[in-house]
């Protein structure tokens, strides 16, 4: 559980990969790392991530959790090819990265049951969140 921070848009330049905790500017400067950008200064410089599952991940335009103008919470997984679609590129002071549970896809109202019949009848099927294009729908899944 983890998120990784770059310095461009499009997962380009330097980048950061950050596991549970609380980073603030000094922990973002600086720092050397296996990326091959020695010096990664990523302060005020992070312009697109990428957010495993089971992560959530806060970008505080302040240095340290609280005050600020602006704090940007992404939940993963995702992946944001352009943090100023939210309003947060190249703003980030202080990120904070938090593990959370996993969705317990066996568990009544998990999902949602699809009915091929009005009032809950005929064929069904359940499907667990996430994205369902007509392809995926009319797929074996």
């Amino acid at each position: 559980m983890s998120a990784t921070f770059y310095e461009n848009t499009g997962y380009g330049g330097a980048y950061l990969t950050l596991g549970p905790g609380q980073y603030d500017r000094y922990a973002l400067l600086g720092r050397t790392h296996p990326s091959g950008f020695p010096n990664i200064e990523l302060d005020n410089a992070i312009s697109s991530v990428r957010v495993d599952p089971n992560t959530a991940v806060a970008l505080y335009d302040a240095y340290g959790a609280t005050g600020g103008r602006d704090t940007r919470v992404i939940i993963g997984p995702a992946e944001i090819t352009d943090l100023g679609v939210l309003g947060a590129d190249n703003e980030a002071s202080t990120i904070s990265v938090t593990a959370i549970l996993p969705d317990d896809h066996t568990s009544p109202g998990a999902g949602v049951t699809l009915y091929s019949d009005y009032a809950q009848n005929g064929q069904s099927v359940d499907l667990r969140p996430g994205a369902y294009n007509a392809l995926r729908l009319a797929s074996a899944e």
